[in-house]
């Protein structure tokens, strides 16, 4: 079972630029990357992990992704750029769902929320984009 949150970032990001061609990505992004070479793009970095006592010897231990969508594509129309972003967004997610444990490395895992917005993008520009929040559990044992 997985126990840290690098171990799923690893995942979700092999996952994500593995099927990159598949959902329309131009770029899959590590953790804070900077640079961001061709839209649209998601980003993947890890938020806050929660560890609790759940058992004799045992954690249960919450992880929190990130995924930032970045759509970018200023030159649609509005109409056409909010239908594309939409089905970019449940590309992901229908993805991320197809295996809710990670390979049966944890508990369980899913996107949580997904809210569409302006975003700032690593450079500061206004983006057009989606976060979603993914989160999924573990138990570990004391170490």
């Amino acid at each position: 079972m997985y126990s840290t949150p690098e171990q799923v970032l690893d995942y979700l990001y092999n996952l994500l630029v593995a099927n990159k061609v598949a959902l329309g990505l131009g770029f899959v992004g590590y953790a804070e990357e900077k640079l961001i070479t061709k839209y649209p793009a998601v980003q993947v970095s890890a938020e806050p992990l929660i560890r609790e006592l759940h058992a004799t010897h045992q954690f249960r231990v919450n992880f929190n992704m990130s995924l930032w969508v970045y759509h970018a594509k200023l030159t649609d129309s509005h109409k056409v750029r909010t239908k594309n972003d939409l089905l970019t967004v449940t590309a992901i997610r229908n993805l991320l769902h197809t295996n809710l444990t990670l390979g049966g490395n944890i508990i369980f895992g899913f996107v949580d929320s997904e809210n569409p917005g302006v975003l700032a993008s690593p450079k500061n520009d206004p983006v057009v984009g989606t976060r979603m929040t993914w989160t999924g559990n573990s138990v570990v044992p004391f170490t």
